[in-house]
């Protein structure tokens, strides 16, 4: 995807991540900023540094392509509602009126529930359309 500007990687195993990369496939814009992969898949290990990857947290991490920066948690969340379309964008300006602690925080208190509301996948690729499909990568 020569449009690509992003690199999602998500945790295969939690029900909400799938969830929510199959919230941005359908939204997905008209420039199709988004790639997804799992953590720890083939193209995981492909795009991230071995020496980086014992530091990131079992969470969303987003993989900037242009200038190969890494971002978790809050920053990831951030960076990925911005790419979105109105009206979901708003979502990232309103993020911006909180200090990234403060997401964090949040965040956390999501990844240690998230397993309580959605039950684990039975798939590491979210199930979705076939035409989506070209967007989740090993």
């Amino acid at each position: 995807m020569e449009s690509a500007k992003v690199m999602i990687f998500y945790d295969s195993d939690c029900g909400f991540c799938h969830f929510f990369i199959r919230f941005l496939l359908y939204r997905l814009p008209k420039s199709k900023p988004f790639l997804f992969a799992p953590l720890w898949g083939k193209s995981f290990e492909k795009t991230i540094q071995k020496s980086m990857r014992s530091s990131l947290p079992d969470s969303v991490v987003a993989y900037e392509l242009i200038t190969q920066s890494i971002l978790t948690k809050g920053k990831a969340i951030k960076l990925i509602f911005k790419l979105l379309d109105w009206p979901w964008k708003i979502l990232y300006f309103i993020l911006t009126c909180f200090p990234i602690s403060i997401i964090n925080f949040c965040y956390d208190l999501m990844a240690k529930a998230r397993q309580r509301f959605f039950k684990p996948p039975k798939s590491n690729c979210p199930l979705v359309p076939t035409e989506l499909k070209q967007f989740i990568l090993d």
